[in-house]
């Protein structure tokens, strides 16, 4: 009887912890599995993230450099002193002038501006002499004059007919 009680007992206790070995096994396998699934879904939303917090400041630099736009086009019209008529081409610059970023000057008539979003660094006007008459088609060839900014084609919609100036305006961000 002792015999047969160990036969039954013995194989109940090797099966026993063969099972928990398989067991421990599934459970590590899951919680690997688990982890593999949370960092993929970490990595997009992550990712999102970042395009979103891009185009944030993509479209802060927008608004921004339409602003100086229609800034420029407002000292034009009023005739400020500091936003003459141009005879070629000129710059200005809209930043907070205590940022490291900014390349503006007082003396230079720039635009301070200290509630600048930290995205933007600055913001660059460009006010150019419009040589076109009101017959001509406004275009990229000659007699377009320079362009105060590079790739910033400034007589694309021309400034107060009064005073016949293109303006443009490109802002500066980081991400």
């Amino acid at each position: 009887m002792a015999r047969t009680l160990i036969k039954r007992i013995l194989p109940a206790l090797f099966r026993s912890r063969r099972e928990k070995g398989i067991a421990i096994l599934i459970v590590l396998a899951m919680i690997f599995f688990i982890l593999i699934l949370a960092h993929i879904v970490l990595s997009i939303i992550s990712s999102e993230f970042r395009l979103v917090q891009h185009k944030i400041s993509r479209t802060q630099s927008y608004y921004l450099a339409m602003a100086g736009i229609h800034y420029a086009y407002n000292r034009l019209t009023v005739g400020d002193p500091n936003w003459p008529v141009p005879t070629t081409s000129y710059v200005r610059y809209l930043c907070e002038f205590n940022s490291s970023n900014c390349p503006g000057t007082v003396a230079n008539n720039d635009i301070n501006e200290p509630n600048l979003p930290n995205t933007v660094d600055f913001v660059v006007i460009g006010v150019t002499r419009n040589t076109f008459t009101a017959s001509a088609p406004i275009t990229n060839t000659p007699p377009n004059p320079p362009e105060p900014i590079p790739g910033c084609n400034p007589c694309v919609t021309p400034a107060p007919p009064a005073v016949n100036t293109c303006i443009c305006a490109r802002a500066s961000y980081n991400d």
